[in-house]
């Protein structure tokens, strides 16, 4: 949800659990994933897409 664009606030409202339990589980997320923001999130998130071709072999594509 958070590489789809959604606030915080959004995705308490959608899961229904508190807004502090999301940002909680954010902050968790980040710290494991060594990062501080969305953006860095987002770049991980399509290195790992554009490295999902490389792992497939060519006879299956």
């Amino acid at each position: 949800m958070i590489i789809r664009g959604y606030s915080l606030k959004a995705i308490s409202e959608l899961l229904g659990i508190a807004f502090g339990t999301s940002k909680v589980h954010c902050k968790n997320l980040y710290k494991k994933l060594g990062i501080n923001s969305q953006a860095e999130l987002f770049a991980i998130f399509l290195d790992e897409i554009l490295l999902i071709p490389e792992a497939i072999p060519p006879n299956k594509k």
